[in-house]
């Protein structure tokens, strides 16, 4: 077949040829993996416009961030390398000014760049854009951007207004001209403020719940019961994640629109269409609402990819790990550009997808921030290894064939301790493979054992939770050496409060008695708070 090729001689000089595929990368803010059809979404979410983009092209199952927060993850994206590397530490901070990201690397290739949304750490326009169009701030009502360099309000809500400039960008875009789209949005990133629209969807359904909203009982980081992100019942959650979903509506009306507009100006098989997020979130799970950490709820994100000159109809990657720092050089070799002389972390997807490269397991990282202690974790399909940066050793250990939900924490179990030292020793191998070189502060947290908690003096806290459980009651016996005020609840297995009392001072020692007479059999987990949590037990209760 023939075709043009247009060659400009300039220092760096490029060719390209007509034949060079677009890109549009579609970037969400917090969007969970398994919020999707494809990964098992729930089914009153209609999401066809999304799912789209992976029935007709490829699924990568078990796509991972590489570090769950918004900037060092949107850095790694760009710069194909590991905050570490790439200078994004933590929000607030910016990538290295000397390293080349993926828009200035295409842009020298012949490419029209164009950015619309979130950028994160800058509004100003960025090097390597052509076209500019970034968000201000995180209100999605009437919201202000900078347009090529000027700010100003654009009336409407802001999913409506980032769609509205990447369909204008899709309209004025020459049709012998390559382009490289990233449309970034804020959703469903908190605060929560749906579209009028979709503000009364799902209001009579009931939402995912996950079965293991409770801490779990053994082994449990001491400093996540200090987190301010802990969740109190269900209530508040089905109301989160309803909004949450009504969020993502409005994404889906976008991805529709601009499908619309790759098809009206016969881009659309000739556009590589890619649809992630720059992290997942834990939406109650271990009773937490936070990202950063490095359970899967966090730290995995959705990724599909439309591209036909790659991927079939109806692919799907499951038996290898792909990462965020993978886009970078599978954009590249879309392009026809070579990855391998920029020192990207990531490889292409199309190397995992075709076999030629074989990842089995992945590194991630969480690095010195006042919030949580820095972290690293070794995870493969099997197990899942994390060493937090503690004074007191403070490790995970988590068997997935056995335990997906990552509820029981095995580091001291001598059965896995010969698997624990192999795991310990493979983290070690990722650090230097990866020059990982910081040396990280220390925060003050340990293991602590909640059945312990709940039988005994708490290491912490000067405080002593006994229980007994009797047909048709729960006795409960509070004890603290000087005066303190405290509730107790009881949770089920839902995370729904089926009983709490308030106010209770406790002097030297108080006894209460919980009738329990009412409530179905099975396990409950039995809650003291002061101004943080003291202290909990997993209950059992039977005949009545």
């Amino acid at each position: 077949m023939k075709f043009i090729v247009f060659c400009l001689m300039l220092m760096g000089g490029f060719c390209y040829s007509q034949t060079k595929p677009n890109v549009l990368l579609i970037l969400l803010d917090d969007a969970r993996f398994d919020s999707f059809s494809p990964n098992g979404g729930p089914d009153f979410f209609n999401d066809s416009s999304i799912s789209r983009i992976a029935n007709e092209g490829v699924n990568f199952s078990n796509s991972y961030c590489v570090y769950s927060l918004c900037v060092p993850s949107r850095a790694s994206l760009l710069t194909g390398l590991y905050p570490h590397k790439n200078g994004a530490r933590n929000n607030g901070f910016t990538p290295d000014s000397t390293l080349i990201q993926l828009q200035s690397i295409l842009k020298t290739n012949g490419y029209r760049t164009g950015f619309v949304g979130k950028y994160d750490w800058a509004t100003d326009p960025q090097q390597g854009w052509d076209y500019w169009f970034a968000s201000i701030g995180e209100d999605y009502s009437n919201a202000q951007f900078n347009y090529n360099g000027v700010v100003r309000s654009y009336f409407g809500h802001k999913t409506d207004i980032i769609t509205d400039s990447a369909v204008g960008f899709l309209l004025d875009e020459p049709a012998d001209t390559p382009f490289f789209l990233m449309v970034s949005h804020l959703a469903p990133h908190t605060p929560f403020q749906p579209r009028q629209q979709d503000d009364s969807l799902y209001d009579s359904i009931p939402m995912p719940i996950p079965d293991n909203f409770y801490f779990f009982q053994h082994n449990y980081p001491s400093f996540l019961r200090d987190f301010h992100f802990y969740i109190q019942d269900t209530i508040d959650l089905d109301t989160t994640l309803r909004l949450y979903y009504q969020m993502l509506a409005g994404v889906e009306a976008s991805v529709q629109r601009i499908f619309s507009k790759l098809t009206s100006r016969n881009f659309l098989d000739n556009t590589m269409v890619i649809f992630t997020s720059d992290n997942g979130h834990l939406w109650g799970e271990h009773q937490l609402q936070v990202k950063r950490l490095a359970y899967e709820e966090s730290s995995k994100v959705p990724l599909f990819i439309r591209f036909p000159a790659w991927f079939p109809i109806s692919g799907i990657v499951n038996d290898q790990f792909a990462l965020n720092v993978d886009l970078a050089p599978t954009i590249l070799d879309a392009a026809g550009i070579d990855p391998s002389v920029y020192n990207f972390d990531g490889i292409s997807l199309k190397q995992l997808y075709d076999g030629s490269v074989n990842r089995s397991s992945i590194y991630y990282e969480v690095l010195s921030n006042e919030t949580l202690p820095a972290l690293r974790q070794v995870r493969d399909k099997n197990y899942a290894y994390t060493y937090y940066y503690c004074d007191g050793l403070t490790e995970e250990f988590f068997d997935l064939n056995k335990d997906p939900e990552e509820n029981e924490n095995q580091i001291l179990n001598s059965n896995y301790q010969q698997l624990i030292q192999l795991y310990k020793e493979r983290l070690d191998s990722f650090k230097v493979a990866l020059n990982d070189t910081i040396v990280e502060s220390v925060h003050n947290c340990y293991l602590e054992d909640t059945l312990y908690l709940a039988n005994g003096s708490s290491p912490k806290f000067p405080f002593t939770l006994n229980y007994s459980v009797l047909p048709g009651e729960v006795n409960v016996q509070l004890y603290a050496p000087s005066p303190v005020t405290i509730s107790i609840s009881l949770v089920n297995m839902l995370g729904q409060v089926v009983y709490a009392k308030t106010d209770i001072s406790i002097m030297q020692q108080q006894s209460l008695s919980i009738n329990t007479s009412n409530l179905t059999i099975g396990s409950y987990l039995l809650v003291a708070q002061g101004n943080q949590l003291l202290g909990s037990a997993k209950i059992l209760i039977g005949n009545k």
